[in-house]
């Protein structure tokens, strides 16, 4: 079974998978994060402003949580951001194809709160140069998210709102309504 928490930088998705592992027994996290960290060493000569417009991603990303859901037979929290919706069509439906549940959630939060979290952001502690850049990149992206976000929470089993929760509130939600719909 797959949690996939879908929402733009600063709404907590990292930090609720994270707290999801404490809530939920055998929980455990899978960072899409890491399989474009693989394809930028690997496809470094191909450069492209997001690695989710790597046409491998997708799959990867798919298959590899296909791989694990069912290698495990435990939930997998997966922190990822899914802006556009023909991304997220091209994932699920291989999670459908497959027959592995999923429970998406979107975490929201007010445009001024995600702006403050993207602000005070610190991506990379020992490298202030590097972080500004992600906060660059980040900014950028949170007018990309308003854009799509009334789609995200149409396919969302679930939105929690987490302007004012810490992470570890939302997750506690999270897991209730997982394991009342799983």
């Amino acid at each position: 079974m797959l949690i996939w928490l879908n929402g733009t930088f600063g709404a907590g998705k990292t930090t609720t998978a994270n707290e999801l592992t404490k809530v939920l027994p055998d929980c455990r996290v899978y960072d899409p994060e890491l399989v474009g960290v693989l394809l930028r060493s690997t496809l470094s000569d191909m450069p492209v402003d997001d690695f989710q417009d790597w046409s491998p991603w997708r799959p990867l990303v798919a298959e590899g949580a296909i791989q694990l859901a069912r290698y495990t037979h435990s939930p997998w929290a997966v922190p990822q951001t899914l802006l556009r919706e023909e991304y997220h069509r091209e994932i699920f439906g291989r999670f459908r194809e497959e027959g592995v549940a999923t429970f998406m959630v979107l975490l929201d939060a007010k445009d001024d709160v995600l702006a403050e979290r993207v602000a005070n952001s610190m991506e990379f502690p020992h490298d202030p140069v590097a972080s500004a850049g992600v906060r660059r990149w980040r900014v950028a992206h949170l007018e990309q998210y308003a854009q799509n976000r009334a789609w995200m929470a149409e396919v969302a089993d679930l939105v929690v709102d987490t302007s004012d929760i810490s992470a570890s509130e939302a997750a506690k939600q999270v897991a209730v309504e997982f394991l009342r719909h799983h």
